[in-house]
C-alpha cells in the first residue's frame, strides 16, 4: 500500500478518485433536491459533516507546536471563505435544480478563466499583452465563456438516453427553455464566486499554510494531491467531470444528453485548456529565468 503511495500513479488514480467523488456530491444534490430536500438543507448538512470530518483530522495533522499561529485577521479571512463558500454552494446547487449533473459539470470548467479575470483585477496576474501564455490565458477564457454560452441557450435535439420516449417528452416540457437559462445563470454566479473563493484561499495559504483547517471536505483530496503535482495537474481534471457527469447522470438520474450541452461543453473544454497551457508556458518562463539566475 505503501508502495503505491510513493508511486507515480498515485497521484493520477487519486484525481480521478477527487473528480469521481465530485461529481458524485452533483448527483446525490440532484437526487435529494427532486426527492424534496431544499439546498439549503442540504448545504447545511453537507458542511456540518464535513466539519465533524475535518475537525479531528486537522487536530491530528496539524499539531499543537506545529500549527501556525491564528490572529483576527485570518479569522475574518476564514469567515470571508465561509460566506463566499457557502453563497458558491447555494447558487450552484439552485443551478443543478434547474439543470442537470453534466450541464452543471461542464459549466464548472469556467472558473479556471473567471479565477483568471479576478486574479488580472486585484493585479495577482500581470498583463503582459505581448505574452503568448498571457494571450493564451485571455483567449481561453473567452472561448470558455462563449462555449458556457451555448451550453446555456443551446439544447438542441437529444443524443443519448436511457428512457422511454414518452418519459423524455414529460421531462422535457417539464425543464423549459426559460429554466434551463435560469439554470446557466445560477451555475455562472457559482463559478465566479467560487473564483473570488480561490483568490482569496491562495492568499490566506501564504500567511496560514494549514489546508486541513480551511479546505472543504469535498476538496480535500484535490488540495492534497496539489502539493505532489502542483495545482495546474489538479485543474487538468476538472473536464474528465463531464465525462462522469454525463455517464452517472444518464444512467442513475435519466437525464438526457442534448446536442447543445455537448457543442458547448467542447468550447468550453478547448477554452479551459487553452488558459491551462498558458499558465503552464508562464511556469515555464519562471522556472527558466530562475535556472539561469
Amino acid at each position: 500500500m505503501r508502495g503505491f503511495l510513493e508511486s507515480s500513479a498515485a497521484p493520477y488514480v487519486g484525481m480521478v478518485m477527487a473528480t469521481t467523488a465530485q461529481v458524485g456530491l452533483i448527483i446525490i444534490s440532484k437526487r435529494a433536491m427532486a426527492s424534496g430536500m431544499t439546498n439549503y438543507t442540504f448545504v447545511a448538512y453537507s458542511n456540518a459533516l464535513a466539519a465533524l470530518i475535518l475537525l479531528p483530522l486537522s487536530l491530528l495533522v496539524h499539531r499543537s507546536p506545529n500549527r501556525p499561529p491564528l490572529s483576527l485577521l485570518l479569522v475574518c479571512g476564514f469567515f470571508s471563505l465561509g460566506v463566499l463558500g457557502c453563497l458558491a454552494q447555494l447558487t450552484g446547487y439552485t443551478g443543478i435544480n434547474y439543470t442537470s449533473a453534466e450541464f452543471a459539470s461542464a459549466m464548472l470548467n469556467l472558473i479556471p478563466g473567471f479565477t483568471f479575470i479576478l486574479a488580472v483585477i486585484v493585479r495577482m496576474e500581470k498583463v503582459a499583452c505581448r505574452s503568448l501564455s498571457f494571450l493564451a490565458k485571455a483567449t481561453g477564457t473567452v472561448v470558455s465563456i462563449a462555449g458556457a454560452f451555448v451550453v446555456t441557450l443551446y439544447r438542441g435535439p437529444q443524443i443519448v438516453t436511457l428512457q422511454s420516449s414518452s418519459k423524455l417528452h414529460y421531462e422535457y416540457m417539464a425543464i423549459p427553455q426559460l429554466s434551463w437559462v435560469l439554470g446557466g445563470l445560477f451555475l455562472t454566479v457559482d463559478c465566479v464566486v467560487s473564483s473570488g473563493f480561490i483568490i482569496v484561499q491562495a492568499s490566506i495559504l501564504k500567511n496560514y499554510p494549514a489546508e486541513l483547517i480551511i479546505v472543504f471536505f469535498y476538496c480535500f483530496f484535490a488540495a492534497i494531491l496539489s502539493t505532489v503535482k502542483g495545482p495546474l495537474f489538479v485543474a487538468m481534471f476538472h473536464p474528465l467531470s463531464i465525462v462522469i457527469a454525463a455517464v452517472l447522470g444518464t444512467i442513475f438520474l435519466g437525464d438526457v444528453l442534448y446536442l447543445g450541452s455537448l457543442v458547448g461543453s467542447i468550447i468550453i473544454v478547448i477554452g479551459f485548456y487553452s488558459v491551462m497551457w498558458g499558465k503552464a508556458k508562464e511556469v515555464e518562463v519562471i522556472e527558466n529565468n530562475l535556472t539561469k539566475l
